[in-house]
């Protein structure tokens, strides 16, 4: 029906919003430390450089939730995995800001 068309488009627009977004936002923030790419789906693939203890950014997150998966990506490639759906656009600044500060305070040198 066209109400589903609409509701889709709006969807994906939406998605897309956030989609540049989150990149703008991890270039102002991770663009020294980490390394990213958009996955297929709805998340971004986010590679640090350097190694970070993962359970330093678990004890730190004030707020942020790290999901199964994104553990298991630290344990095996220093990587986090972000839901494009898994934080409103609202709190995507001061989560990714925060993601920053406690990625360089738990970077190994």
């Amino acid at each position: 029906s066209g109400e589903y068309r609409r509701y889709t488009a709006r969807l994906q627009q939406m998605v897309r919003e956030r989609a540049r977004q989150l990149n703008s936002l991890l270039e102002e923030h991770l663009a020294d430390i980490a390394t990213w790419k958009r996955g297929e789906g709805l998340f971004f693939w986010v590679k640090f450089n350097e190694y970070i203890d993962a359970q330093k950014i678990a004890d730190n997150t004030d707020g942020l939730t790290l999901s199964e998966y994104s553990q298991y990506a630290f344990a095996e490639h220093n990587s986090i995995f972000i839901s494009l759906m898994g934080i409103n656009a609202a709190d995507m600044p001061g989560a990714i800001e925060l993601l920053s500060k406690i990625a360089r305070k738990s970077i190994r040198v």
